[in-house]
This record gives C-alpha cells, structure tokens and sequence, in this order.
C-alpha cells in the first residue's frame, strides 16, 4: 500500500529513475504473495524504461525478479536467460552483492531441472564473494546448499549447512526465513529417522506459514500465497501415511484438508471482509465502473456473431486482460486499506460436524500418485497408489477432446450417435477402471456419496464414469465440494425456507430455447419472479437478491482459464464476474446456472478452485448446480423441468440424478447430459407449489 502512494506521487513528478525502481519494488511485492501476472506486468513496465535510460544496477534487479517469476511459471530458458543477463548488469556496475544473491536465484533453478553440478557450481562461486553477502545472502547460499546435499543424498552435509543457516536465521528473526529453515530441518530429521523431530519441525514450518497467510487482507493474496509452500504439509501427510497407526491415518486426513481450500474457508467463516467498498477512494470507484464498462463491451463481441470484432480474437483477449490488469490493482489497493479478520476455523472442529451416515471420498495427489481417503460410518480407510497423475492426465486429455467434437452440434451427433456414444463410453470405461474399480470393495455399492476431487481430479465427471455396463450415477446419489471443510460448513449453514424464486434468462441466436426452459420451471418453484432478456439488468438482480431463496440463471457463461476470477455470467445490460458474486451480502439458498461451463474452476496452490462455484460458495449460497462443460441449450430445455419436479421431494443431489436419468432416455451421449454436478449441501429441497 505504501508502494503504491509511492508510486502515485512519483507519477506526477519527473524523478523517472525513482519510478521505474517503484515498479521493480512493486513487482517484487506481488511476487512474495505468488501474484505472478501482477508482479510479470510491474516488472516489464520497469524493464521498458530502464533500457531507454540505460540504469544499469535498477535494470538487474528487475530481470532478476522476472527470471524468478518466469521460473515459477515454467518458462525455466527464459527465466534463466534474464538471470544471466542480470549478472552481466550487476558485474557492470561491480555489484557482487547483487551477483551473489542473483547466482542463488540461479543455482536453485537449475536445482528444480534436476542439474546438481551447475546449482553447486553456482553457490560456490555466490559463497566465493562472502565480502559483499549481506546476512540474507548467507542465508540463502545455506539454505540452497542444504537442498543440493539432500539431492545428492548428502544428508551430513546437509545437516552442517542447515546448523549455519539456523544460526543466521535467528539472528535475522523474519518468519519468511524461519519456516524454511525449519522445513529444512524436518526433511534431515525425517531422512535420520527422527520421526518425532521432523513432525516437530514440519508442524513449525507450517504454523509459521499459516501465521503469515492470515495476514493478508483479501481472497486474492490468501489463495496465491500458498502457492509455493505446500511442501511442509505434503512431506507431513507422506510421515504420517507411512507411519500406518489409525492415528496417524487421522492426521494426514485432516492435513490433506488443511492444505486445500483454505481461502475459501476463510471466506466462508468471514475471516476475510468481501467487500470492497470500504477500501475504495472515489476516484478508484469512478475508474473501476468505466474500466467494468469497457470489459462488458468485450465480452458482449466475443459472443456477438454480428460484431465486426468478433474475428481479432487475440486482440479482444489482450485487451481484456489489461483492463482486468488495471482492475486487480484497483482492487489490491482497497484489499490494502483493510484488515483480516480472524483466522479460519480449525479441521478438528469442523470433521466433528461431518455426518456419520454419508460417505465421503476424499482425492489427494502427492507426487504423480493418487490416493484416495474413504470416510463412511465414522471410520477411515485409505487406498493408496490408486493410480497416477501420468495415467489421468492422457485420459482427460482424450476426453476434452471428444466434447470438443460435441460441439458440431445437434445433427452432427445424430448422424454419427453409435461412434461417438462408444468412443465417450470407452474414454469414460478406462477412467472408471483407473480411478473407482480399485475402490469398488469400500465404495458403497448404493445410496450417497461425496466426492472431493483434488488437483486435475476437478476436471473429472465421476457420476459419468462408466463401468461396461452403468454409469456410476446409475446406483450411487453424487455431489462435490472442493474441500471437507467446505463441505462441512455448507451441511452447518441453517436450512432456511426456500420461498421465493428468481428466474433469469438471456437468450440470443445460440440460446433459443432460454425462454421454453423458463416457462417450463416456473410451475414448480414457489412465489417465481422472472427477468427475461431486457429486464434481466443487473439493477434488476441487485434489487430482488435480498428477497431470492432460490436462483436460476439461463444464459451465456464465459470461463476464463487465464484469468479466472473474471470467469462470468451473462445478463442483458453487463457481465456478473465471480468477484461481484463473492461480494454479495444476500447469496440465495440454491442456485442453478445452466450456463456453459458454469462449474469448471482453475485449481491454484493450496487447491482453491477459482471460478464461479467458488465465488457463490463463498457468498454463503448453500448448494449450487453447475456445468463442467458446454451445456447443449435444447437438452438443459429438457433436463432443467424434470430437476425442479424432483427437487421438490428430494435434496439437489437426488433430483439432479433423476433429471440426468430421464434425460439420459432422449439424449444417451454424456455429453448432453452429464455436464451438470451438484455442488455443497444436498438439500434443502424445493417446497412442493
């Protein structure tokens, strides 16, 4: 925040060395919180202006940051290129300091490609100038010299260079510094054998994070921050899973929920303020409406088949992008003027809520391995090596691309239904055979069940997996939830009554049949207002939410998988983008979005799944049905009807079950029909009209 006054003075002076430094420090802020866009675009900024003016240190230090960004974004030739190019500045100016700390930068990437001679090379030579190493420095040489001796299976001398390092580190005394010497020393304690030692270790390391994490002000910061510092509690979860004892067992469950979702959980509880007025000037409201404005207009062309823009579909795109730049940093400046709340509330408290009689299958990937945590009846069971992230991976992979060949429409699947239903059947078959047949003796054979997938697991439509002869969903009532926890506190949340529906509808040429599928839900939803093409404003909305239980939106969904909190939902006047959702004050019980890809998420570190689904969960809606993909308008037409007479005696999960079933009858593909999840609590249901 001071950065950014900093910034915003210098802006009207002509110290323009001094401003482009400040974005060189903004962009090392933005990437101490994983924000990497934010920090990639402060950094290219600087960069600009600092080879027009030929400042030689300033212009290291910021390739050095964008070498480091790059890195952690895998684009490890070009981050490497910057960081050598950023010694060759510093060696210009006869900075060693600078050389030094950028060869650590340098020495730990080579360490992540696996190249252990030029990542010790690189800290010899950094160790080399201990005239100019600052503390920090030193420090870093330490750590980075530990990690090196434990790949080459050194661990005495990586047990020297850690004593060095905690030495330095407790002289320093910043908690950034002291979690990762602390990891460290788990990883020796647990490679000696020192089992109680290393969870000592890695409980401190992870406590230390949380500490840090709390302090951040916003969803945003929370859920990037996590993003390179799940190591602690992934080596904890391996200790604990090869320990094998039921108490154990317990521990690396409660730690598998622990490190996912937790902003949201944040959220959820209010330990994170949603709102942004409180933080916003004037003058950053007035420039968020226009720069919303401008964003409305290039989503409206992208859908537009008319629009002369619609065919510069990369020059829309990075268009949109710097708008939604420009509306994040506004954003981060209101977050800055804020404070977080309290803490997330504890697993221990949460798992005593879960209820006994429904089976919970909970994901986790650790490495290329996926295991599964069983929880039914009070006990738990865990299967490891299921199967693999490599084995997964090709399978989706195969399966996005046969809904990319849905997409020809209606005639295209009529002409050629027998193929392509055996093609999706066989795709689904060999997913059912990878993830659930290893799991058949403790699944339950019917009745409910949970599933919390877990890092490309999101992407996956169990209720569709197909066993040879029945989908899944054909015996078992399934719902998701991005986490435990989350799940936990959606069945927590009071069930209120659900008495007055909101039915909205925007429909265009690809959308015919938005207005059927409003006519044919109304009946069966209590005290129905509905906002159909013109009157479905977003003033319209804002005024009848505090009064809505119960909201349908049929239109045009847009997910952004670059830039997903921008993910949206189309009304007639603008664009509803999951940040506006998550800062509702009156979320509705249930909501219904049959809208393209409603339900699909991009999964950060930490596992927080950003999207839609996310932004209504955390608005305190209770259960939400979403799409996975695109949903065909004719068969949502069909389907949507038989949800709402089901959902009248049944909770979510049931009544979309039997809607896919049914609709299953005329549209066998599981492209038509199996798009659709039910996500969080699985009631309440609809009061019979």
């Amino acid at each position: 925040n001071a950065l950014q006054e900093v910034a915003a003075l210098l802006a009207d002076s002509d110290a323009v060395a001094d401003a482009y430094r400040m974005q060189t420090f903004l962009g090392d802020t933005w990437r101490s919180l994983n924000l990497y866009p934010e920090a990639l675009q402060a950094y290219r900024q600087a960069e600009t202006g600092l080879r027009a003016s030929g400042i030689a240190h300033q212009l290291g230090l910021t390739l050095r940051g964008m070498g480091i960004v790059l890195a952690r974004t895998g684009l490890h030739e070009k981050a490497i290129a910057a960081l050598e190019e950023a010694i060759t500045h510093f060696e210009q100016v006869g900075n060693q300091s600078q050389v030094a700390t950028t060869l650590i930068e340098l020495s730990t990437m080579q360490l992540a490609q696996g190249d252990l001679r030029s990542a010790s090379d690189n800290l010899t030579r950094a160790e080399q100038l201990t005239e100019a190493n600052t503390p920090l420095d030193m420090l870093a040489i330490r750590l980075a010299q530990v990690d090196v001796a434990l790949a080459a299976e050194s661990v005495s001398d990586a047990a020297v260079h850690l004593t060095a390092a905690q030495s330095l580190a407790e002289q320093i005394g910043i908690p950034y510094l002291t979690y990762r010497v602390a990891y460290r020393r788990g990883r020796i304690a647990q490679r000696t054998g020192d089992v109680t030692a290393a969870i000592s270790a890695y409980e401190r390391a992870i406590t230390l994070i949380e500490e840090m994490r709390v302090t951040l002000p916003s969803d945003a910061m929370r859920s990037a921050f996590l993003d390179d510092k799940l190591a602690p509690w992934n080596d904890l979860i391996d200790l604990y899973l090869s320990l094998g004892d039921e108490a154990s067992l317990q521990k690396a469950f409660a730690l598998v929920d622990q490190a996912r979702a937790r902003s949201l959980v944040d959220m959820m509880v209010g330990s994170v303020d949603r709102q942004l007025e409180s933080g916003l000037s004037a003058a950053d409201a007035q420039t968020l409406q226009a720069l919303q404005a401008q964003l409305n207009a290039i989503y409206n062309d992208l859908f537009d088949p008319n629009s002369e823009q619609r065919g510069a579909f990369n020059t829309m795109r990075e268009r949109a992008i710097k708008i939604e730049h420009a509306i994040k940093q506004i954003r981060h400046r209101a977050a800055a003027a804020q404070s977080p709340l309290a803490a997330a509330l504890p697993f221990a408290s949460l798992s005593e809520q879960l209820p006994t009689d429904l089976p919970i299958l909970a994901w986790h990937t650790q490495g290329d391995e996926i295991m599964a945590f069983i929880y039914q009846d009070g006990a738990l069971t865990i299967k490891r090596h299921v199967t693999t992230i490599s084995t997964i991976t090709p399978l989706l992979a195969k399966m996005n691309s046969h809904w990319n060949r849905m997409r020809a429409g209606q005639q295209f699947a009529t002409r050629h239904h027998g193929r392509l239903l055996q093609t999706a059947q066989r795709i689904l078959h060999q997913l059912h055979d990878a993830l659930i047949a290893p799991l058949q003796t403790a699944l339950p054979t019917t009745g409910d069940l949970v599933i919390i997938p877990h890092h490309l697991l999101h992407h996956v439509p169990f209720h569709a997996l197909y066993d040879g002869a029945a989908y899944l969903l054909d015996r078992l009532t399934i719902s998701y939830a991005p986490s435990v926890s989350v799940f936990a506190l959606c069945q927590q949340r009071e069930t209120a009554a659900i008495e007055q529906s909101l039915v909205v509808g925007v429909s265009d040429p690809s959308l015919v049949y938005v207005k059927q599928e409003m006519n044919a839900i109304r009946p069966m939803l209590p005290r129905p207002v509905s906002l159909l093409d013109e009157a479905a404003t977003h003033a319209q909305l804002n005024e009848r939410l505090p009064q809505t239980d119960l909201l349908h939106i049929a239109s045009h969904a847009l997910f952004r998988s670059d830039n997903p909190r921008f993910s949206a939902v189309r009304l007639h006047d603008s664009w509803m983008t999951a940040r506006d959702i998550s800062e509702w004050q009156d979320a509705p019980i249930h909501v219904t979005l049959s809208a393209c890809e409603s339900g699909r998420s991009v999964v950060m570190g930490g596992d927080e799944t950003i999207g839609l689904t996310r932004a209504f969960l955390s608005a305190g809606t209770q259960s939400l049905v979403v799409s996975l993909w695109l949903v065909q308008d004719e068969t949502a037409a069909h389907l949507m009807p038989v949800y709402y007479q089901s959902l009248q005696t049944a909770g979510s999960a049931a009544a979309l079950q039997a809607a896919q079933i049914k609709t299953r009858e005329q549209y066998p593909h599981p492209w038509f029909w199996a798009s659709f999840i039910a996500v969080g609590k699985r009631k309440p249901s609809v009061p019979s009209v």
